[in-house]
């Protein structure tokens, strides 16, 4: 298997196992580099599993023992990959993973618990 087709599928199962990042992938022919790029920052930063998943792709591209280089940048690094050979879009996901939603339908709260302040009734004045 050559590192191209490599990168691509790795590319393909991380979007799949986060599907609210954003991933850009550029061979860089002038470096022989393969330029990974993920965002957004927002979300992506201090993702733990998503940290540990980019340290074993790197761990196994270095023993995979491909000629090329391997660099994962977000989106605010200057290199960018400004013409993407594939690039898969993330979808806004409305359930964090490892959370249940705090919803609550609002016939289930007491209407008195709606507005309460307090005992102290307030009036805002412009």
């Amino acid at each position: 298997m050559n590192s191209k087709i490599y990168i691509t599928r790795v590319i393909k199962e991380l979007h799949e196992q986060f599907p609210s990042f954003n991933f850009k992938y550029q061979f860089d022919a002038l470096d022989r580099s393969h330029v990974i790029e993920y965002s957004p920052f927002d979300l992506v930063e201090g993702d733990k599993d998503f940290e540990n998943e980019r340290v074993n792709i790197i761990c196994d591209y270095i023993d995979m023992n491909f000629q090329e280089s391997l660099l994962f940048i977000n989106e605010f690094d200057s290199l960018g990959v400004p013409e993407p050979e594939l690039e898969l879009m993330g979808f806004m996901n409305v359930q964090p993973k490892n959370i249940n939603p705090q919803l609550i339908a609002s016939f289930e709260v007491p209407k008195n618990d709606l507005f309460e302040c307090g005992s102290d009734n307030y009036a805002l004045a412009a």
